[in-house]
């Protein structure tokens, strides 16, 4: 897939049963949350439409992993 502002990386790891492995650019979340332990930051998707369906439906986060672009969490 071709970049997106709200995807740190996106991982096809189809071919070990995973699906389609999502993580979160600095300061976006599937569920935010305060507490970066809390926070959804990851996600794995069966097929591309529904990764692209729930990118739709990330959020702003202001966890510490996302305030400090992953240096302090």
């Amino acid at each position: 897939m071709a970049s997106h502002p709200k995807v740190l990386h996106w991982d096809d790891e189809r071919d070990l049963g995973h699906g389609h492995i999502i993580t979160t650019a600095y300061g976006w979340a599937f569920w935010p949350h305060a507490d970066e332990r809390v926070a959804e930051h990851v996600r794995s998707f069966a097929t591309v439409r529904e990764a692209k369906a729930r990118l739709r439906e990330l959020r702003p986060c202001a966890c510490l992993r996302c305030t400090s672009k992953g240096k302090k969490a």
